[in-house]
């Protein structure tokens, strides 16, 4: 019998896990069954809800402090634990609208001026935006109020059915919604990454395929595949 893992993940990284779940397969011939939801929550479906049941998936790939908590909770285990790439924050348009210049720091601030309206996550992408990159700019006061928290959908489905003029959320997120034009990366320093860990749980680490694939999941093969679906894998230097 052919062997099979399972990793669980969530939602917003579903093109990556299935794209490093496919490749792994191809160079190994051990299936990667991908397990989606959301990150954290009472769902059954959530990774956090997943790494509860019986049987846990193998591996579970979440943002660090998300993953990190998994780890102290007895969720997961600390060996074979990998740093594997960092989630960019991006700006988006709706498709066909005006590209405004966001590439240096002027230019962002007077296109965060210019908006009408921002729609932002509950989440991360979105409490960095309103704390810090507002903050940053000398924009809470002014553009803060402008922002909308988006919650029955993704941030770039509101902006491609037109209910905010601009939005904000994780690249790797904004690349799965049609009807949108993704602008350009954020300047130096003002920009907000999350790292994406993965992590055995205590039934998978005792599996010799699971560290197979956790080092997989940091090497060039991953890499490729980390790019190709909005994600930067980590410098082989700062890899713990």
């Amino acid at each position: 019998m052919s062997t099979v893992l399972t990793l669980a993940a969530p939602a917003a990284f579903a093109p990556a896990a299935r794209v490093l779940a496919a490749r792994y397969a191809d160079a190994t011939g051990v299936k990667v069954n991908v397990l989606l939801g959301p990150a954290s929550g009472g769902a059954a479906n959530s990774v956090v809800s997943r790494l509860s049941s019986h049987p846990a998936p193998d591996v579970a790939l979440l943002p660090v402090p998300l993953l990190d908590t998994q780890i102290a909770a007895g969720m997961l285990v600390t060996a074979g634990r990998v740093d594997v790439g960092q989630s960019l924050v991006a700006l988006c348009v709706m498709a066909g609208a005006p590209r405004p210049a966001v590439a240096a720091p002027e230019a962002l601030r007077a296109t965060l001026l210019g908006a009408r309206s921002i729609g932002i996550s509950a989440l991360a992408s979105g409490v960095f935006f309103r704390e810090t990159l507002l903050a940053r700019l000398g924009l809470s006061d002014t553009v803060g109020p402008r922002c909308q928290i988006i919650t029955d959908g993704p941030v770039g489905q509101a902006v491609a059915q037109g209910r905010v003029e601009m939005g904000v959320q994780q690249w790797s997120e904004l690349l799965q919604q049609d009807g949108i034009e993704i602008l350009d990366p954020l300047p130096d320093g003002f920009q907000g990454p999350t790292m994406i860990a993965a992590a055995a749980s205590p039934t998978g680490a005792a599996r010799a395929p699971v560290a197979a694939f956790l080092r997989f999941l940091v090497g060039p093969e991953a890499a490729g595949c980390l790019y190709a679906t909005g994600l930067s894998p980590v410098p082989a230097d700062r890899l713990r």
